[in-house]
């Protein structure tokens, strides 16, 4: 009875915040996010994000969450063009659940996603337990009509290495969400969840940018 309680308090907050828009800088306090980002989801505490260095980046975002959880958004205004790619290197060490992300209970992950001008978000995951090109909607109720995650990775033996990725943002949207085409790109979210199963989710995140040879936006 205790841990159903618990689940639906967590559902509950998540619930409560609907992705569409981040915060404006006077909202952010007391969560000041790092510079030129602001906060979507205010389950913390908000030092999950922090700015580093490393020998693979001269910038880098640190994920570092345990029992907390939070969305890092920063603005990008791009139309969802057919040659549009989202790249980022990412060096994940510590993945927040040892099970399949996609139930409620076990909805604990680290992603870097996208939302686009109709409220849709397309999240990018490292799974521990699902294959990767699996996609599923999010578990929890009141997101399961906006988010869907898409597994890019699963091989643990990958931990602790610093990987480059790229995505075709228009062609993922097509294959895994469908239905009207939105027409833009608003928003690059960094998500952190270790909520459900009380775990630890340690990342780090370097060179995100979106774009086209046409327009291309530097994240991080």
């Amino acid at each position: 009875m205790q841990m159903f309680m618990r689940l639906t308090s967590l559902l509950t907050v998540f619930a409560a915040a609907v992705p569409v828009f981040a915060q404006t800088p006077a909202e952010e306090k007391p969560w000041n996010a790092p510079e030129g980002w602001s906060y979507v989801l205010n389950v913390g505490p908000p030092e999950i994000y922090r700015f580093g260095t490393s020998t693979h980046a001269a910038r880098t975002m640190e994920i570092d969450t345990h029992l907390n959880a939070g969305i890092l958004a920063r603005n990008v205004s791009l139309q969802n063009d057919a040659d549009v790619i989202l790249s980022w290197d990412w060096q994940v060490d510590t993945l927040p659940s040892k099970v399949n992300e996609e139930n409620a209970e076990t909805h604990d992950y680290l992603s870097v996603a996208v939302l686009f001008d109709n409220g849709q978000d397309l999240s990018y995951v490292w799974s521990s337990g699902l294959e990767a090109g699996t996609a599923f909607r999010c578990p929890l109720p009141d997101w399961a009509d906006k988010e869907t995650h898409l597994v890019i990775r699963s091989d643990l033996s990958e931990l602790g290495q610093w990987l480059s990725e790229e995505r075709n943002v228009k062609a993922d949207y097509e294959r895994y969400i469908g239905g009207e085409m939105p027409s833009a790109i608003t928003q690059v979210w960094l998500i952190a969840n270790t909520l459900f199963q009380g775990g630890v989710g340690t990342a780090r995140v370097a060179n995100i940018s979106i774009g086209s040879d046409k327009q291309r936006e530097k994240v991080l």
